[in-house]
């Protein structure tokens, strides 16, 4: 059938077809309707969809995109979105509604804050300006017209009054939600229904940009529309048998491989419990990863749940336990892998791969920390794409002590959104649980022990002492003297790993050690000053040497902190460098970790100022404060931690005084314009803003309901602050050389050179600006700046990159 709208809003590039903006408009709202995860939300966000490229009726696109390439205006031009918003502002103007409406449709291919923090005009008010209307060529009456010819307004009239109904029962939820937390807790009204408009933000982008390449790549609508719920039932059912056969093989060799079953059978059996927000606190060694995974797939069964996204904060830990869960789900095509370091192997794979991390719509999605934190705060309209597939989802979120600190009030104000207003089952894993549900305001909901009785598995799958030698000098061990503690402990323990805070102070450990005359092969060094590809090299030669236990191999790994997660070795002795107690606790879990022998021995040692120099790196000197506190307090009354220095009191009183430290910068401090204030603020009531709209405004009273900066504070949201970092690439192989001589190739295709750069990640390592400039000539950019390559000279085979001249020495490989 043909389409009688003349108006285009897409036409492929040979010309041959064209899109209507009534059929994208009605495209979008399909789309944004199916795949809308709240029914309270569908008639809000398929108005945004009908009205979102209204603007694309004007006479200024339709030239555009008629002329096409010849056309003296480029993409982005011409102002199609403002119409759209103004039009729904005739329909319902002020009120709540339109301005959630208005600027989801602003923002629909970029976000901007509610209130401008520089001028106080407000977003809503500065587009229904005559002054901007004409300056951007908006001619509202003809679009109207245009758009009303193909549009049905008695259609349009029914779905406002649902929406206003939908809307005053959102608005009512965060009101009784606000008024059982009196003490004002648990976040405010503003932050909440921010949180509202993002999701419908995310829910309009992601419709636009899929109906317009459903467009682009001739695929119907309803070929794209989301499973249905029998279908995604099925899809657990057969996931729940793969699992349960695979755990029904697992052998019971010894009392700990009681307890894993024991544990696992709890988890499946808190499925049916309808709960949405649990802690999952397990000691490493307790197989956590499939209980916790058996939990979600008979929960996601149970309630209808659409996804079961696991978040690891570590490349590490998400590479080892997405294979893991792929294995045990028998259909590896269900689950997409989203992090940086996964490389498809042709140029079609990585298209596919891309499609499918637009929107996070695959039924089991394994990501990052970062990801996932990107998706609910940062600024980029991609990010924002994929939030609403974190609704009626599982979220496994392991490792959570692992959480920067400036992240912790935004991350529970937006699981207490996504548990208790969209539907979402939160589970939270650790085996040293911070206590976000204590802080004293912007605090987390008190979570459900998946495990209740967990306190009785930490004896169990104990198999570590903790000794205390932090005051062996009063003053802090020298690199000498750390040395000479190892090489005392050396005969009788054999293989050891040593953890310090810093890259200095392992690789001057490692030059003294190298000096002692140690077997061949046992010393070995790592740390992010070597490329991924050597550290896995290393790892695996530690490994090798670690593997027979019943002819041990002497071995000696220093290293910084990156061994503590996602590194499955076993040492019979660990000395950490003092650090917070979760680090020591994931330390202890590299030692001793398969219970091969009676009892292993862990070490806290404290370094010298002079050896470490962690002065400058706030995060480990407060936690050092906080364990130094906790070891002062057990020295003076062990019965208090129930004479273990691991127990869960210990735990609960470490995280209390850790976090009491950082009260004042848990809400993710920032400057404005010169002015203090916190992401939390600007995603909420947003007093600068407010204070910029009444100088704006003299003598008005009213000021629009939102008033959160999108834009300003999700530019400023970095979860992992990048500042000051360079990225220079290693000619740590052979293979690595060619593929750098294949990037400067001028043969070498766009398409080829961006599988280049993804292959060279692994070869790269990140120094800081200082320490590049140091280098000098040695980095040399390639390419056109497209990358930065270290000189062989400057990179060490034992210690990865060097200030000095060492050369690509070949010992120990």
């Amino acid at each position: 059938m043909n389409d009688p709208d003349p108006y285009i809003a897409h036409k492929l590039p040979d010309n041959s077809k064209t899109q209507s903006v009534s059929c994208h408009n009605l495209g979008t709202a399909f789309i944004a309707s199916k795949r809308c995860p709240l029914p309270e939300l569908v008639p809000i966000v398929k108005l945004g969809g009908d009205f979102h490229d209204a603007g694309k009726c004007s006479d200024n696109f339709q030239e555009y995109i008629i002329q096409g390439e010849d056309s003296p205006l480029r993409r982005g031009d011409v102002n199609h979105a403002t119409a759209g918003g103004l039009l729904i502002n005739k329909l319902a103007p002020g009120s709540l509604l339109s301005e959630m409406l208005q600027i989801a449709i602003y923002s629909h291919h970029g976000l901007y804050d509610c209130i401008n923090l520089s001028s106080g005009e407000a977003l809503i008010e500065k587009r229904q300006s005559a002054e901007y209307q004409t300056r951007e060529g908006i001619s509202l009456d003809l679009v109207e017209e245009r758009f009303y010819q193909y549009t049905d307004r008695k259609e349009i009239a029914e779905l406002f009054i649902r929406a206003r109904s939908s809307l005053k029962k959102l608005n009512a939820g965060i009101m009784d939600f606000k008024k059982q937390d009196l003490k004002n807790q648990y976040g405010n009204r503003n932050f909440y229904l921010g949180m509202y408009e993002r999701l419908l933000m995310s829910l309009l982008i992601d419709a636009d940009r899929s109906n317009t390449a459903n467009f682009m790549n001739g695929v119907q609508e309803v070929e794209k529309s989301d499973q249905r719920k029998e279908d995604v039932k099925k899809l657990w059912q057969s996931c729940i048998t793969h699992l349960e056969a695979h755990i029904s093989t697992l052998k019971i060799r010894s009392k700990i491989d009681d307890y894993r079953k024991e544990i696992s059978t709890a988890c499946r059996d808190a499925a049916y419990i309808r709960q949405n927000l649990y802690r999952l606190t397990l000691p490493t060694g307790s197989g956590k990863t499939l209980s916790v995974l058996r939990f979600a797939l008979h929960h996601a069964m149970e309630f209808e749940k659409q996804r079961i996204l696991y978040v690891a904060p570590f490349n590490s830990i998400l590479e080892q336990n997405a294979e893991v869960i792929r294995d045990s789900l028998g259909q590896s095509e269900i689950v997409l892998e989203h992090h940086c370091n996964v490389i498809p192997e042709t140029e079609e794979a990585q298209k596919k791969y891309d499609r499918l991390t637009e929107n996070w719509l695959s039924p089991v999605v394994a990501t990052t920390a970062v990801q996932f934190l990107n998706t609910l705060f940062t600024s980029k309209t991609g990010s924002v794409r994929r939030m609403h597939s974190l609704c009626n989802s599982i979220v496994i979120f392991d490792e959570i002590q692992a959480l920067p600190v400036k992240t912790i009030s935004l991350f529970n104000l937006a699981v207490n959104f996504l548990t208790t207003f969209c539907n979402t089952t939160v589970i939270l894993c650790s085996a040293t649980q911070p206590v976000f549900d204590k802080l004293p305001c912007n605090r987390l909901l008190l979570p459900r022990e998946l495990i209740e009785d967990y306190i009785r598995y930490d004896k169990a799958f104990r198999r570590v002492t903790m000794f205390d030698r932090t005051g062996l000098n009063p003053g802090g061990l020298s690199i000498e003297d750390l040395g000479k503690f190892v090489l005392d402990h050396f005969p009788s323990e054999q293989q050891m790993l040593v953890i310090v805070n810093t890259k200095s102070c392992a690789r001057k450990l490692y030059d003294y050690l190298k000096e002692q005359n140690l077997p061949d092969q046992t010393l070995y060094h790592l740390s992010t000053n070597m490329c991924a590809l050597h550290r896995r090299d290393v790892l695996d030669k530690v490994g090798e040497r670690l593997e027979d236990e019943k002819n041990p191999k002497p071995v000696i790994c220093i290293s910084t902190q990156l061994i503590e997660a996602g590194v499955d070795l076993s040492f019979r002795c660990v000395i950490r460098s003092l650090a917070g107690l979760d680090n020591i606790i994931q330390a202890a879990g590299r030692c001793n970790r398969h219970g091969s022998q009676d009892n292993g021995n862990v070490y806290i040692v404290k370094m010298s100022p002079e050896a470490e120099k962690v002065s400058y790196l706030k995060d480990i000197k407060r936690a050092q404060e906080a364990m130094t506190y906790i070891l002062e307090r057990y020295r003076n009354d062990p019965g208090n931690f129930d004479h273990d220095l691991l127990s869960a009191r210990a735990k609960e009183q470490y995280y209390i005084k850790y976090l009491q430290q950082q009260e004042a910068e848990v809400d993710f401090n920032v400057t404005v314009h010169g002015e203090p204030t916190t992401l939390v603020e600007l995603f909420s009531q947003n007093k600068l803003a407010q204070a910029r709209y009444r100088t704006c405004h003299p003598g008005q009273k009213s000021m629009p309901t939102l008033k959160q900066s999108f834009k300003t504070a999700g530019d400023l949201f970095e979860v992992i602050s990048e500042a000051g970092k360079v990225t220079v690439v290693v000619e740590y192989n052979q293979k690595i050389t060619n593929l750098i001589a294949e990037l400067q190739s001028p043969y070498t295709l766009y398409a080829r050179q961006k599988e280049i750069l993804r292959e060279l990640q692994m070869a790269s390592v990140g120094i800081s600006e200082q320490m590049k400039n140091k280098l000098g000539r040695a980095v040399a950019p390639v390419c056109g700046g497209l990358i930065n390559v270290l000189s062989n000279t400057y990179y060490s085979m034992e210690t990865g990159v060097s200030e000095e001249p060492v050369g690509m020495s070949l010992l120990n490989f």
